[in-house]
């Protein structure tokens, strides 16, 4: 015992020593752009406190930012040698083969990581895009979940668990809009949120549904060329031809009140010549 003692002391020494001449040469190769710059950084701090473990995972999610991901890997296992019981390695192993595309690798170590620290929202997020690459849709909703109601409450992250709830199928899709009305009384009327919930309305034929949020939408949304034009598309969508060309010809005024800059935008060209597309069809209709 003593001897495996000695033999495994002396091989750590001599990582350590490698690690800091490594320090001291890297950084002449590194000596130009915005990572390297902050690689150059880390290898000073290590060349001063070369057992600091934690120095090893930040170099090394250096590394991977850049793509260097052997290199990344190398300082994550100095991380494990010097730490064995530092647990934010699996979450920087589970993230690097996440990078790698090697989804199982990456489920395995960020979930080795969540059980030892279940209420990190972040591994949660990282772990629940891994699932959904593997077909692990329900448990990648999951821990969306948690890591909502851990405080990670963005509008993105919403989106995201109501986008994957809906993939589950037409059945899943109350449920889908559910979880996006819950970010809006979490949130406020975040249009990020108010525009899936119509588009999943309208994706299952509830166009009065729909067309109610766009009356939520902010008035200023709700009265742009976009957005009338929108509700136009809506109401025909919905047998209501004359509305909806009352609708389309209201976004044809708006967007002929705006600035003669915006007005000559590419972008607003495309949607005036949309828009009269849409107005022929519309009249043309029985």
């Amino acid at each position: 015992m003593l001897l495996v003692f000695r033999e495994t002391k002396r091989w750590l020494s001599w990582a350590v020593l490698w690690t800091v001449v490594r320090c001291l040469t890297v950084a002449t190769v590194f000596a130009h752009g915005g990572v390297h710059e902050r690689i150059d950084a880390v290898n000073r701090k290590i060349a001063n406190d070369p057992g600091n473990a934690k120095l090893y995972l930040d170099r090394g999610e250096l590394h991977a930012s850049h793509g260097d991901f052997q290199s990344a890997y190398a300082d994550y296992q100095l991380a494990k040698t010097l730490a064995p019981k530092l647990s934010e390695v699996d979450l920087y192993v589970g993230m690097l083969f996440a990078k790698k595309e090697e989804w199982q690798r990456a489920e395995t170590n960020l979930s080795r990581f969540i059980k030892k620290q279940p209420k990190h929202a972040k591994a949660r997020i990282e772990r629940a895009a891994v699932y959904f690459k593997l077909n692990k849709t329900p448990q990648a909703v999951d821990d969306l979940s948690s890591a909502i109601v851990l405080g990670v409450a963005s509008p993105k992250l919403y989106v995201q668990r109501a986008e994957w709830v809906a993939s589950l199928g037409p059945q899943s899709f109350d449920r889908a809009l559910a979880g996006i009305d819950d970010g809006l009384k979490a949130l406020g009327p975040v249009v990020s949120l108010m525009r899936f919930a119509i588009d999943l309305e309208r994706k299952r034929g509830n166009y009065k549904k729909a067309l109610e949020r766009v009356q939520s939408l902010p008035q200023k949304m709700r009265t742009s060329p976009h957005g009338l034009v929108l509700k136009g598309d809506l109401l025909l969508e919905s047998q209501k031809r004359q509305d909806a060309i009352m609708a389309y010809q209201s976004a044809l005024a708006a967007l002929e009140a705006l600035p003669a800059a915006r007005k000559r935008a590419p972008a607003m060209a495309e949607l005036r010549a949309e828009l009269l597309r849409k107005l022929k069809s519309a009249k043309k209709s029985p």
